[in-house]
């Protein structure tokens, strides 16, 4: 999908966090030429929302230009927005379970029914799509009598980048639509790497050198049996070239993100790939908070709001109605 800002019809539930999204190549990195925004090429890779004047920079906008990503303009139907530009990504998943979005109506109705659903870390699941009308409220766009989705899915995590220039506070990627399968499809051969990792022979010593350092540096007692976390080993995201989305005549070609793989795990590449200490450190402290997060931002996705589900009711019962009196008719 295009490069866009941030636009939440729904008042956020517990934090908010500086998010990044991926660059499919629809969106252009725009140049200012006398006074003009020109698009210049494809925005491809990842972007996060950057402050434009520099005396007004936070203190990610200041880990972003330390860590040397670069500061570019992304071209909109007026004028053009900024934003930091990393072609790839190395980053550490703060999750204890990969999510599988499923189907987009039973998470949505257990809601209803005052049940309860599960998150680990990552937010998922299919969101209500609101469009604002002329009186300037949200309202769902309808399908019949049952609201219209699309996927979305929100991993949390930390970017080692940025932990090296003091930032310590997670992003939180987010996707949504077809996208989504290819975020998934990324997260399940991260997994897969990590088995690659843990039963190489060269882990043992440094899974061990890491427990130790845990335990030494920072207080940490790792628990008896130690399972590799997600965020053991950075998870790299870069493009993976472009695939055809859409039906019909109505396609186009976009760019997507898949999982770097290692071309070799000697000792050299197994420090590259592996998160030290103090980044495991910062995993576990927000891991907790990670998983309550997702919990709360999916159902706030996910979730009709109660007048909504009023104004399904009505239209269920209007539905049932006109059925009633037809067949009564056609008797």
């Amino acid at each position: 999908m295009p490069i866009k800002r941030a636009t939440e019809d729904v008042t956020p539930t517990g934090p908010a966090f500086p998010f990044f999204q991926w660059g499919n190549g629809i969106s252009k990195i725009a140049v200012n030429v006398k006074g003009k925004w020109q698009e210049n090429m494809p925005a491809v890779g990842f972007f996060i929302d950057r402050t434009e004047n520099e005396q007004d920079w936070t203190q990610l906008d200041a880990a972003c230009s330390a860590a040397g990503f670069a500061p570019v303009y992304i071209g909109r139907k007026v004028g053009a927005s900024a934003h930091w530009h990393a072609p790839q990504m190395s980053m550490l998943l703060l999750t204890t379970k990969l999510p599988k979005v499923g189907n987009r109506y039973s998470d949505r109705e257990t809601l209803q029914k005052g049940g309860t659903i599960t998150r680990n870390g990552i937010s998922f699941g299919w969101k209500v799509l609101r469009d604002k009308g002329d009186d300037g409220e949200w309202h769902v766009r309808w399908q019949g009598t049952n609201p219209e989705t699309e996927s979305f899915l929100k991993p949390l995590v930390l970017v080692p980048a940025l932990i090296a220039q003091g930032y310590t506070e997670p992003l939180m990627i987010t996707v949504n639509g077809t996208m989504t399968n290819y975020m998934e499809a990324a997260l399940r051969r991260h997994y897969e790497l990590q088995d690659v990792i843990l039963n190489s022979a060269q882990a043992e010593a440094f899974i061990t050198t890491v427990q130790d350092s845990l335990v030494n540096d920072f207080g940490v007692e790792p628990p008896d049996e130690w399972q590799f976390p997600y965020y053991g080993s950075y998870l790299t995201l870069v493009d993976g070239g472009q695939e055809l989305f859409g039906k019909g005549d109505k396609t186009t070609k976009c760019n997507v993100m898949v999982c770097a793989e290692p071309e070799t795990l000697d000792d050299a590449m197994l420090e590259a790939l592996c998160a030290d200490a103090n980044e495991r450190f910062l995993c576990m402290e927000w891991e907790g908070r990670a998983i309550e997060w997702s919990l709360a931002d999916s159902e706030r996705n996910i979730a009709l709001r109660e007048h909504e589900v009023d104004e399904q009711a009505t239209m269920k019962a209007s539905l049932r109605a006109v059925n009633a009196q037809a067949s009564k008719a056609a008797a």
